[in-house]
């Protein structure tokens, strides 16, 4: 997450919750987590500049949307794992 900080993409406080929800969903749940956060975050900020609600250059907190990634992740990451699972197991 570091050169999300060193791109100025992304906060401090950004990148210290995106480690704790390393810490807590752990090393297979975070591989889901923060990319579906980070999804929802691109997504919400291209809604919010088409419907002109911010400007470019304004900034817009990442934290609810890296926190509902963790959220999402909680319930279809062992499912999304296991689908995978299979597909490389049967390939």
């Amino acid at each position: 997450m570091l050169p999300f900080f060193g791109w100025k993409v992304m906060g401090g406080g950004d990148i210290k919750l995106a480690a704790l929800i390393g810490a807590i969903a752990g090393f297979p749940g975070v591989l889901v987590a923060i990319p579906i956060g980070l999804a929802i975050g691109a997504l919400t900020v291209t809604l919010l500049l088409a419907f002109k609600f911010v400007r470019k250059g304004d900034r817009v907190p990442l934290a609810p949307m890296l926190v509902l990634g963790a959220y999402c992740s909680y319930f279809i990451a062992e499912k999304l794992f296991d689908a995978w699972a299979r597909v490389l197991v049967s390939s």
